[in-house]
Formats: structure tokens, C-alpha cells, sequence
């Protein structure tokens, strides 16, 4: 892996082509109100241990052409994620 998860929202844009986070975990936690908006868009949504989880395992589904679909509404662990690869 080559990024990191931090505790506010990235400022600066994801830079066209990396989808290095999309790619990188099985899971990722959400909101209540993240998995909500993800249930109506038909996600790959899991309850595991009290978790509430978007299953990525192999890509998000919501990836096309290395592009996130849903860049407005992403989950804020997607927000807060930083690429080391691009910005280090």
C-alpha cells in the first residue's frame, strides 16, 4: 500500500489516473449515513461486528477507467486518504 488514511479531508484533488485507494483494501468503514446513500446506489455493502463496511475487495465497484463514479459522494475515509506515491 501506498498511502494513508488521515483524521481531516485531503484539500487538493486526486490526480487523474490513481486509483491507488480504490484498490488497496478489502473494506472500508462508513457512516450510517454514508452506507444509506451507498444502499441506494445498489453498493456492496457489509455489517460485520457492529461495523458498517463498502466491500473494494478486488476494486471499488464503483471505479470506472481508474476514475471514481461517485467523486462528490465518496466516503469521507476516501476523502481523507493520501496517495504517499503521488504526493510524497
Amino acid at each position: 500500500m501506498n498511502g494513508r488514511t488521515i483524521d481531516h479531508e485531503v484539500s487538493n484533488k486526486c490526480p487523474s489516473g490513481c486509483c491507488e485507494c480504490c484498490i488497496s483494501f478489502a473494506r472500508i468503514g462508513l457512516t450510517i449515513e454514508e452506507f444509506d446513500v451507498l444502499w441506494d446506489m445498489g453498493a456492496r455493502l457489509e455489517r460485520l461486528d457492529g461495523q458498517l463496511l463498502l466491500n473494494v475487495s478486488g476494486g471499488c465497484q464503483f471505479l470506472n477507467d481508474c476514475k471514481c463514479s461517485i467523486y462528490g459522494q465518496r466516503p469521507s475515509v476516501c476523502k481523507r486518504y493520501v496517495c504517499d506515491k503521488i504526493y510524497h
